[in-house]
């Protein structure tokens, strides 16, 4: 489970970003300490400053079930969750590196502990000494077992009044949560039936922020950011539209540095995001010190390895991190009408499961990765169950001949396909015309794409939508053909294999399928980890032998520091949406090195 280093080494070393030598000498006369997870020796943690991001983007409210998980970035750090990742773990044993919290590195966070009673009870201990933010109308009172219960409640329509889930609900609802009560200092969570996953799908919910309950009982939701109030290191103090947001740090707040717990958080005075959508002139911002950081937590990764590799060369200060993330260069169809579909409608194309292979078959991949992608990519099929999870699913060199067959490079055969299945080159060369919907980022690569399907007779136009829109057509199946997706995701592989299942709010295609959603309940409810491991395996290659997705190469993104910035070791997540502030508050500045760099 495991991520290795070798990739991120082999990047750098291509870069030659990393030398010492590079960085201003000034922090050599300072006190240092040795950084327990890592070994190293860093600056003394020292307190004060401000830290400036640049975001490339912005979430379109401040509540994750009414704005959709992009609520996460004005959150983490302001409001907390029962658990996630453990800052103070040693990094030979998870460092981080990718968009998952593994087993080991799990603990609490509001839930100081938790036991199973019986197979199907979980009953979480609550921290004591947490209060909320000195803000009406919560006021600095303490946090509660009760306050734990009611978004519980709201998040599953289990009580308090609630009886529909939230408009986003991610996979919280499949989790099998039946009953939630706090009764004294825990609340006991009920499970319909075992499960192997529940742990983790509460505790590291994406949408699992405690949200004031007084808030919500007045307002219906905290979706205006002026009525955020949480528990956690930082206060969301300014939200200006379009042009940035400002968090200042909590002064009494009830958290230690896991790696100094000497030291209460946050070191770090205010965190600011300037909103730069344009990747050159945030770059800009980057390489004359106007920001900070660029990354995962701040909406801006370097998606390009060309651009990565320009700013190392022209910047070599700057500290990168590379990290492989998931495919973004995938795509899934619009199955609505389909025999297994929900509704039933016209049948399109790509309802065919012979033109869906042949759109598959007409990808050169490696060719795309030696090209495109300057040969960084992880460009070999994969389903939706990332190499984050090994066991968890099927390696494309144990695919079925066959199977593999249809995930390599083919026109002739995706001609034949189409040909057979009843699309003919018409007198223009075209057998049919279709869109692409594609979020705001990698339309390069979708262009490319469309290019290869037009050299077997399909056009396709590439249509870009940006934020809720774009959400609200995927989810919702509004989407002509095909529409952005994921795969090879560091996701939990219940959660990654739940997005083709009938009634999660993920399922993009429009599938409704017994027989996928009978494996799929089957690995909900292993009671061992061999039963987990083999459903999952199952329910990967079955989806992927349907073409319900595109495959599309992984390439890397990278992360990228000034160099006073301390304590970041390129982590890029501890938990689901628990990055930006959350991590950013267990990080200091070196002041007499960002004076020496002029900024």
């Amino acid at each position: 489970m495991f991520r290795k280093r070798m990739q991120s080494m082999f990047l750098t070393l291509t870069l030659g970003v990393f030398s010492l030598g590079m960085v201003p000498i000034a922090a050599s006369a300072q006190e240092m300490v040795t950084d327990p997870t890592t070994g190293k020796m860093v600056l003394k943690p020292q307190y004060g400053g401000m830290l400036t991001v640049g975001w490339s983007n912005q979430p379109e409210g401040a509540d994750p079930s009414v704005a959709n998980h992009w609520a996460g970035f004005l959150l983490s750090g302001v409001n907390e969750k029962m658990g996630g990742g453990n800052w103070g773990l040693d990094r030979s044993i998870y460092d981080y590196g990718t968009e998952l919290v593994a087993d080991p590195a799990l603990h609490g966070h509001l839930a100081e502990s938790w036991e199973f009673p019986d197979p199907t009870t979980i009953v979480f201990h609550i921290r004591q000494g947490v209060n909320w933010h000195d803000k009406a109308p919560m006021n600095r009172r303490a946090l509660t077992a009760e306050d734990i219960e009611y978004n519980y409640h709201r998040l599953l329509a289990l009580g308090s009044g609630f009886t529909e889930l939230p408009p986003y609900t991610l996979q919280l609802p499949t989790v099998g949560v039946t009953e939630v009560t706090a009764v004294g200092n825990t609340v006991v969570f009920k499970l319909k039936k075992p499960s192997l996953t529940a742990l983790r799908g509460i505790v590291d919910a994406a949408l699992g922020y405690m949200l004031p309950p007084e808030i919500i009982k007045e307002h219906g939701d905290v979706n205006d950011w002026k009525r955020v109030v949480g528990t956690g290191p930082y206060q969301l103090s300014e939200w200006v539209d379009g042009s940035s947001v400002t968090w200042n740090k909590n002064p009494n707040y009830w958290g230690f540095d896991e790696k100094f717990p000497e030291n209460r958080l946050p070191y770090i005075d205010e965190i600011r995001a300037l909103i730069i959508r344009d990747e050159t002139t945030r770059l800009s911002a980057l390489r004359t010190g106007k920001i900070d950081f660029v990354g995962h937590g701040a909406i801006s990764n370097i998606q390009s390895f060309d651009v990565a590799k320009k700013l190392a060369e022209t910047n070599p200060e700057l500290i990168m991190y590379p990290w492989y993330f998931r495919s973004n260069f995938a795509y899934s169809f619009n199955l609505k009408g389909d025999r297994f579909a929900v509704e039933e409608g016209p049948r399109q194309p790509w309802h065919d499961i012979r033109v869906r292979a042949a759109m598959q078959m007409a990808l050169d991949l490696e060719t795309i990765d030696k090209t495109f992608l300057s040969e960084q990519s992880k460009w070999v099929p994969s389903g939706v169950i990332g190499d984050a999870w090994p066991g968890y699913y099927v390696p494309f060199e144990e695919w079925p001949e066959n199977l593999k067959a249809e995930f390599s490079y083919n026109p002739e055969g995706a001609e034949k396909l189409l040909d057979e299945a009843g699309y003919p080159r018409g007198a223009d060369g075209i057998r049919f015309k279709t869109s692409l919907d594609h979020v705001d980022y990698g339309q390069e690569y979708s262009e490319l794409a469309a290019a290869y399907w037009s050299a077997i007779g399909i056009e396709v136009d590439v249509n870009i939508v940006e934020g809720p829109t774009f959400v609200d057509r995927a989810q919702n199946q509004k989407f002509d053909a095909l529409t952005f997706a994921v795969m090879k995701t560091p996701y939990n592989p219940v959660d990654a294999i739940s997005w083709g299942q009938t009634d999660t709010s993920w399922n993009r295609m429009g599938i409704s399928d017994p027989i996928y959603d009978m494996i799929y309940d089957n690995a909900v409810g292993a009671t061992n980890v061999e039963d987990l491991r083999k459903w999952t395996r199952v329910a990967d290659l079955y989806a992927m032998a349907q073409h319900w997705y595109l495959w599309g190469p992984s390439s890397p993104w990278f992360q990228v520091a000034q160099p006073y910035i301390i304590g970041f070791n390129g982590e890029v997540t501890m938990g689901g949406m628990n990055y930006g502030p959350y991590i950013w508050a267990r990080l200091w500045i070196d002041e007499d090195m960002k004076k020496e760099m002029g900024q």
